[in-house]
């Protein structure tokens, strides 16, 4: 038996194979797409709109709080109404930061990322004025981060869902994410988060 033989395929058989192969790159392609499109959906787009009650929570609570506080000492509720309130307040400020604490943010969410390895391209303070003028009372405002990554779409879920169980407010208030090359799991994604602090 001749082992140096070619092997001879039929007439049109390379044509049948390259298409083949080109089938099953498209079928890969179009699983990948639509792995990505319900991630987006599933994962990300909930945990956003989770990101965002806190967000409408804190301020609810301070539109309430200054409700209260101007209504007349003379109200039979008042009392009982303004002690829930401050309760929950108290309690809403654990979670927020001090003027010039935004390193915690910074920290906070570089420990998050490497516990997931997800690579943080670039991270920014969005720097605001952290004290009042003259006469303007002490409110609790966001500052803004600006937080570039790299990171398997599947890893990005996560990554949302520790930003919701993490020690401070934090919301996602811009998301933007791409694959690094055409139809690819990895992401580049770029995201606007907002932590709080109280200005004085």
């Amino acid at each position: 038996m001749n082992l140096n033989a070619s092997i001879k395929l039929p007439p049109g058989s390379a044509a049948l194979l390259r298409m083949a192969v080109r089938t099953q790159f498209a079928h890969w392609a179009a699983a990948v797409i639509v792995s990505l499109a319900v991630a987006v959906t599933v994962v990300v787009l909930p945990l956003t709109r989770h990101l965002r009650v806190l967000h409408e929570r804190v301020e609810k609570v301070q539109v309430k709080m200054e409700k209260v506080e101007g209504i007349s000492r003379g109200a039979r509720d008042f009392n009982r109404i303004l002690d829930e309130l401050s309760d929950e307040f108290r309690e809403l400020k654990t979670q927020v930061l001090q003027p010039g604490e935004q390193a915690k943010v910074i920290s906070l969410l570089t420990q998050t990322a490497e516990d997931l390895n997800i690579t943080i391209l670039s991270m920014n303070p969005i720097l605001k004025k952290e004290t009042a003028e003259a006469g303007e009372e002490k409110k609790i405002r966001p500052a803004l981060f600006e937080v570039e990554m790299s990171c398997h779409y599947k890893t990005l879920g996560v990554f949302f869902e520790r930003l919701t169980a993490a020690p401070l407010i934090l919301t996602v208030e811009g998301f933007d994410a791409r694959p690094e090359v055409p139809n690819a799991p990895v992401l580049n994604v770029r995201l606007l988060v907002a932590a709080y602090v109280e200005w004085l």
